[in-house]
């Protein structure tokens, strides 16, 4: 796993279009093989400023 404690993953922002789609660590991980990866959920959208 990362460099991080569990429990403590990072939020996440990822551009989509004009829009930022965020996801909150939902305070659980799912086992793929030996990798105990973070599950995240959608919560908010927000939309970039135009200059």
């Amino acid at each position: 796993m990362g460099s991080h404690l569990p429990g403590t993953e990072p939020k996440v922002k990822t551009l989509c279009g004009n829009a930022y789609e965020h996801f909150e660590f939902s305070g659980s991980y799912s086992v793929h093989g030996e990798e105990q990866l973070p599950v995240y959920r959608w919560c908010r959208r927000t939309y970039v400023d135009e200059y």
